[in-house]
């Protein structure tokens, strides 16, 4: 490869004509991978062009001990201004952003943040770091692409992307060098389209021109249909098993634009995708998914969950009998990661009380696919920069591809697909999770479902929302717990909503005759006076079993304590193997992360040696082809390398390359070349 600058082809992607003009309003990509990544990073830049109007932030797992060379690298494959991120610095269209080694790189008010991990090394998740920002900055202007790598840094970021209506790109598995990271974020279900690298700037490019209108360019009239966006929400509700007649329009509407960027249709054209769905069932499904919004993940909003844990959870724990089960309910429950971080940390507090109750967890959403995913019970890898390693310990086991959930956890929790709007909640419950789904709906429905959640709770029970939802206090009967924290207390008795079903009445029994007396039997049948010597034979006999009853329970007590103790000894030895099991976990941790670190470097030093064979090459040539007679020495005068034209007037062969020059002095015609030789040196 020459070390010349290559060519960019501005062929492969037309200029993006649709990027807005007002200052920080331009779209940002975060670009993610590990080994095998610089590879793609340089496709990647070869078919980009380099006035898209977009931002680029990369991310590449690398070594902390070792400086990058990933701007110089890069540089040669764009015209762009590629450059190592530093803390403030503003994000500008059309710059490139490397992430430095050993640092997690976020975007907060438009510029870039820089913050430092707390491991050097282990599991590292940067990719996730700076998409979380992203989607929390950009909104729908976010977009994710994954590339080559191993692990599943940026699947859980990526969800988050996709939740704030960005897109998210996975490079093909088949074609990146690694495919872990890809196919963990294709198996997640969070990516839009599955494309080869050199074609991610043509979608990026598609996807821009029909999100962003022109700014100097008035759109053009569209023949629409009469309101094409009731005829969409009408055709998903009888082609599909949603409804979703009582969302917001706003959210629906956007989430459809979204879905047509990515089969190339103007946002202003509906009326065509309306005839699109009309004739491809699978888009129709691909639609309802994606108004579907999942996004969530373990102990999101950890305040909330630390508040839970220190006040909400031991209250009601607090004077319940042992007979009486604790009973939650996570509505909307998505993928199940806030439905297990529930049942997580009230577990905790029923082992820290020393209590025996029985915890039952019903979680319920409409998206049936969401539903038989929380059912596997199995999550990535990347769930570690979430959960703390005390509860990975205790409630998760690895089977090398994913955490899957223990089964005393699992037991304890239904999932099920239920619909609030429709279906018939559960009842007598304690405690009720509905996250971030009452923003989605229009107010009379959120009444309706506020409504549904009073019958539900009993007097006491504890209702907890999302972050950006609300009551009024003493709305539906409910009285604030935290308000800042979004949880309340169902108040009083009375009880609004949909009416529980009354027990049904004891059917009438068919009227009986008096009982009579019963006659007495015949003299004849009637048996001979209960004598004492069979008193005394059943007392003996009572006594014997007293006895041997008294010696059986002694030995089942003696075996128990045998048990006991064995059980003991079993749990201290499973304790050691745990002890060492997470010691092993931790330590291919590190050499998984180092081996990605090492892979990285071994690509950069690649890199760096074709290039300087690359000009060892050119300057040979442009040494045999000069006329000069030169004659190279080392610091010892031994003879490196001479040119051709030293031939006409030295008496030098190839084989004496090596040999000092005081060996051919007399083959010289000027004697003093060996003392001028040496002044040089």
């Amino acid at each position: 490869m020459s070390a010349r600058r290559r060519p960019i082809r501005n062929d492969v992607v037309a200029p993006l004509r649709a990027v807005p003009r007002e200052s920080g309003d331009f779209p940002v990509v975060g670009i993610g991978a590990s080994a095998g990544g610089l590879d793609a990073f340089q496709k990647f830049f070869d078919a980009q062009p380099p006035d898209s109007g977009i931002a680029f932030i990369l991310i590449q797992h690398l070594d902390p001990t070792h400086a990058s060379m990933m701007v110089e690298l890069l540089s040669k494959h764009t015209t762009m201004h590629v450059q190592q991120a530093t803390d403030g610095m503003v994000v500008q269209r059309n710059g490139v952003y490397a992430i430095a080694p050993g640092t997690y790189l976020a975007m907060r008010n438009g510029a870039l943040r820089i913050t430092e991990p707390r491991e050097r090394h282990g599991a590292r998740l940067p990719f996730d770091f700076l998409l979380h920002s992203l989607a929390e900055e950009l909104g729908a202007r976010a977009i994710g692409v994954i590339l080559s790598g191993t692990g599943a840094d940026g699947s859980i970021g990526l969800k988050a992307v996709k939740g704030s209506g960005g897109l998210v790109i996975a490079q093909d598995p088949d074609e990146a060098g690694f495919d872990g990271m890809p196919r963990s974020a294709i198996s997640a279900g969070v990516v839009d389209r599955v494309l080869p690298v050199a074609k991610i700037p043509r979608a990026l490019a598609d996807h821009l021109s029909n999100t962003c209108p022109p700014a100097d360019e008035a759109p053009l009239p569209k023949v629409l249909a009469p309101d094409p966006f009731a005829a969409i929400i009408d055709l998903l509700r009888t082609g599909t098993a949603h409804d979703f007649t009582q969302y917001k329009q706003g959210t629906l509407k956007r989430r459809i634009e979204r879905r047509m960027s990515l089969v190339a249709i103007e946002s202003d054209d509906m009326g065509r995708y309306l005839e699109l769905l009309r004739n491809d069932a699978k888009e129709l499904g691909l639609l309802a998914n994606d108004l579907l919004i999942n996004v969530t993940r373990f102990f999101r909003d950890p305040k909330v969950f630390d508040l839970l844990a220190e006040t909400v959870i031991p209250e009601l724990l607090r004077d319940r009998a042992p007979d009486q089960p604790l009973r939650i309910w996570i509505a909307g429950c998505s993928t199940g990661e806030e439905t297990y971080s529930l049942a997580m940390i009230i577990r905790e507090q029923i082992t820290a009380a020393k209590l025996d109750i029985k915890l039952q967890v019903f979680a319920s959403d409409v998206d049936p696919d969401a539903i038989a995913r929380a059912r596997e019970s199995a999550y990535p890898k990347a769930i570690e920069a979430d959960v703390s390693p005390a509860r990975l310990a205790r409630f998760f086991t690895w089977d090398g591809h994913s955490y899957k959930v223990l089964p005393a956890l699992r037991a304890a929790v239904v999932f099920t697909v239920q619909d609030v709007l429709v279906d018939p909640p559960f009842s007598r419950l304690d405690f009720i999770s509905c996250r971030n789904l009452l923003i989605y709906l229009k107010p009379q429905a959120q009444a309706r479902v506020i409504g549904m959640f009073q019958f539900a709770l009993r007097p006491g029970g504890v209702l907890l929302l999302g972050t950006s939802e609300t009551l009024v206090s003493g709305e539906a009967g409910f009285t604030a717990l935290a308000k800042r924290q979004r949880i309340w207390q169902r108040r009083g008795t009375e009880a609004r909503g949909p009416a529980e079903p009354p027990e049904p009445a004891p059917a009438p029994r068919p009227a009986r005759a008096a009982p009579q007396p019963p006659s007495p039997p015949p003299r004849e049948a009637q048996p001979a006076r209960k004598p004492r010597s069979r008193i005394a034979t059943l007392e003996r006999e009572l006594e014997t079993t007293r006895a041997e009853l008294r010696g059986a329970i002694q030995d089942l007590e003696s075996s128990a304590e045998e048990q006991r103790a064995v059980n003991e000894e079993a749990l201290s030895t499973n304790e050691e193997y745990q002890s060492t099991n997470e010691e092993l976990v931790t330590s291919k941790e590190e050499l998984q992360s180092l081996n990605e670190e090492l892979t990285v470097l071994n690509s950069q030093l690649q890199e760096t040696l074709e290039q300087s064979r690359t000009n060892s090459t050119d300057l040979q040539n442009v040494l045999y082809s000069t006329r000069e007679a030169t004659i190279f020495l080392d610091r010892k005068l031994c003879i490196r390398f001479f040119t051709p034209a030293t031939l006409a007037v030295f008496n030098v062969l190839t084989g004496d390359i090596g040999r000092p020059l005081a060996d051919l002095r007399s083959l010289a015609e000027d004697a003093a070349l060996l003392e001028d030789a040496a002044a040089v040196r």
